[in-house]
């Protein structure tokens, strides 16, 4: 994993977990239920600030490294305490696959506070090796949405308010994991920088592995 690399090159990150090795997380089956439940027991002790920049003399080194994110690490980097975000995502009524557009997985995510509201957010996942996996005709269409899943980097996007004002929109951003990119820190409502997705994120990412069998008709129906 590109976390691990991360974590080499700056020996002064502190995580609360000990982190498996590559051959124990490349030998598992990620499909199933448990793998991707502990997937989202994993994050990070830091802030933003602490992961770019604690160690400042390798930046360079892992700067490639850094922009790059699939599924795997983007939950590793969820902070399940900041603002109780695990317990608020935990009490959302669920995440609802609308479509596929091109490279991009559509969902709707009921606001915390549908009743009153009657709003619901758009989340929107990008898998920026669609087409390179997509095309792989060494495989079948399962196979290509398992690789998809597992391999590919992502961007995300949410239409909640937090999305934007507790700075995960900025936080993907320095990621390279934005599909719209927001350059203003969240110096009010975040200035620690901590976490890296809203609640309706969170709970998007939560399911997203058990949407596999539309991932795979997409891929059939877009290159056969």
């Amino acid at each position: 994993m590109k976390i691990q690399k991360i974590m080499k090159h700056t020996p002064d990150f502190h995580w609360d977990y000990d982190m498996p090795s590559d051959e124990i997380l490349e030998g598992l089956d990620w499909s199933i239920q448990k793998e991707v439940t502990d997937a989202f027991n994993l994050h990070v002790c830091c802030s933003m600030p602490e992961l770019v920049r604690t160690n400042e003399s390798t930046f360079n080194e892992v700067d490639e490294i850094l922009n790059e994110m699939n599924y795997r690490e983007v939950a590793s980097m969820i902070n399940p305490n900041f603002i109780k975000h695990a317990i608020r995502a935990e009490e959302l009524q669920g995440s609802f696959f609308k479509k596929f557009e091109g490279d991009t997985m559509y969902f709707m995510v009921p606001s915390s506070e549908k009743a009153e509201n009657n709003i619901d957010y758009l989340n929107m996942v990008e898998f920026l090796e669609w087409e390179n996996l997509g095309t792989d005709s060494d495989l079948s269409t399962v196979e290509r949405a398992r690789m998809m899943m597992w391999v590919s980097d992502i961007k995300l996007h949410c239409t909640c308010p937090s999305f934007l004002f507790h700075g995960y929109e900025y936080l993907l951003t320095v990621m390279d994991a934005a599909i719209y990119p927001e350059e203003r820190k969240p110096v009010i409502k975040n200035p620690s920088e901590l976490g890296i997705v809203c609640k309706h994120l969170n709970r998007t990412l939560r399911v997203l592995p058990f949407f596999m069998g539309d991932m795979s008709t997409a891929i059939k129906q877009q290159f056969g």
